[in-house]
């Protein structure tokens, strides 16, 4: 069963659950990135070709490809990791919240050489008081060895 056609110079660089009223963060390979209204997206059948989200002319010299696609919500938080094990954590209202097909603001600042290799987002559920990502009430996420 066929889900998407894709193009010989195409690939799939994520795939997510909708999540009514959230928006779909892009973030690209030399550090760009925006946020677009789920709402923007039609809906499509399987085996169609999808539809664009980044200005097209502007992939290769510019912003690069997409380096992820994740559901976000107002509230969350984004750790953005380079392939040079550079880690930035920002929330995600500070990403701009732009139409589909635009090209998207600088998220991260990247040296010559350096790409975007990974997107994570900590679900504002998730974030206690004190800024790290266990439930509140828990033990801040340690986990006892097994022997």
């Amino acid at each position: 069963m066929m889900g998407i056609r894709l193009r010989d110079d195409d690939r799939v660089a994520s795939m997510e659950v909708v999540q009514p009223g959230a928006c779909l963060l892009v973030v690209t390979e030399k550090g760009y990135g925006k946020r677009t209204l789920l709402e923007e997206y039609p809906v499509k059948g399987r085996a169609t070709g999808g539809v664009k989200t980044i200005d097209q002319r502007m992939i290769d010299e510019i912003i690069g490809r997409v380096a992820a696609a994740r559901v976000v919500e107002d509230e969350d938080e984004v750790t953005l990791i380079s392939s040079s094990g550079i880690i930035i954590r920002m929330k995600v209202r500070q990403i701009s919240q732009l139409s589909r097909a635009t090209r998207g603001v600088r998220v991260m600042d990247l040296g010559a050489g350096d790409s975007v290799a990974s997107v994570a987002v900590i679900s504002a559920c998730n974030i206690n008081n004190d800024g790290n990502g266990a439930d509140p009430g828990s033990d801040n996420g340690r986990v006892e060895a097994q022997a």
